[in-house]
């Protein structure tokens, strides 16, 4: 029997803040292409013990990376490979990338200023 009385109801608040980012980036790729352009970023573990660390992007659209994971040892510097996907037409846009614990707690976060031209 359907009564159509409401039975509950809920109020949720959420507060949103924009991350703090430790490093910020403008990285030039060519318009064009059927291929992904690879470009470099170093990173280092800042922690006296081997920690991995899980890659994320807020636009996985354009930006992936190889490996998603990052193993390194005590203060050891290792390689984020970014892997742009290709544009066909000139844009720019700005992407966040998340350096997250295996918490999935976010460590630090880039801002990659992408520039198709």
């Amino acid at each position: 029997m359907d009564s159509r009385q409401l039975v509950d109801t809920w109020l949720v608040c959420v507060t949103v803040l924009e991350p703090a980012v430790s490093r910020a980036f403008k990285i030039s790729l060519p318009v064009g292409g059927t291929k992904p352009t690879s470009k470099s970023i170093s990173f280092t573990n800042p922690y006296g013990k081997v920690k991995e660390f899980f890659l994320h992007a807020n636009n996985p659209d354009y930006l992936t990376f190889d490996p998603s994971v990052l193993r390194l040892s005590s203060k050891e510097t290792g390689t984020m490979v970014l892997q742009f996907a290709p544009s066909a037409a000139p844009l720019s846009f700005n992407i966040l990338v998340f350096i997250n614990d295996e918490l999935d707690q976010t460590e630090e976060c880039f801002l990659v200023n992408a520039v198709y031209s």
